[in-house]
């Protein structure tokens, strides 16, 4: 059988979606967040995108990706998921994380009336998503679609402080839930000067 190309974009947004969101419930997801590969693959192969020819080489050209870590086998290969960025409940036995410093949170001007008013708690997903150098919240800024790349420093400390818990990701992100803006320092616009 000839493996069909689809582009990478288009197999690891429609994961994403499905393994984070699973939207009206389609799929049985664990507690743990994992679901079968072979339910994810027949799910998906019923979306006109994929039109039936979808197969196991494109999930794991998606668990390849270079760019992102976002999803992982389970240690038999029969389930998968996504390791962060999920807007439901899940236990994904991630160790507490204790930070020492600053952490960085990647994300487009677009934004910036948002996050100034309401802070990081408006987001659908469970957990905001955090990492520990200013050089990889920027790769994530720049890798999300709309102009003016945009990084914001989390007072993480003062967070931990307050009772907030931390968790470390298998993919190096690190999770919290939501919280206001009087933790954030927002850098002045415009953002060109962050571009490289």
């Amino acid at each position: 059988m000839e493996h069909n190309e689809f582009p990478l974009p288009l197999i690891t947004k429609s994961l994403s979606r499905l393994l984070r969101h699973n939207p009206d419930g389609v799929l049985s997801i664990d507690r743990n967040g994992f679901v079968s590969v072979d339910s994810v693959i027949n799910y998906l192969n019923g979306l006109k995108a994929f039109d039936g020819k979808l197969d196991r080489v494109h999930i794991e050209e998606a668990l390849n990706d270079s760019h992102k870590t976002r999803f992982a086998l389970s240690e038999n290969g029969l389930k998968i998921r996504a390791l962060s960025g999920h807007s439901f409940e899940v236990d994904l036995g991630y160790e507490q994380y204790v930070p020492t410093g600053m952490l960085y949170f990647g994300t487009t001007e677009e934004a910036r009336d948002q996050i100034e008013e309401h802070g990081l708690t408006l987001s659908k997903k469970h957990f905001i998503r955090l990492v520990d150098t200013f050089e990889r919240a920027l790769e994530i800024a720049e890798a999300r679609p709309g102009p003016g790349p945009m990084v914001i420093e989390v007072d993480a400390v003062a967070l931990a402080k307050e009772g907030h818990e931390f968790l470390h990701a298998e993919n190096g992100e690190i999770l919290c839930e939501k919280f206001g803006k009087k933790y954030l320092q927002l850098p002045s616009p415009p953002t060109a000067t962050f571009k490289r």
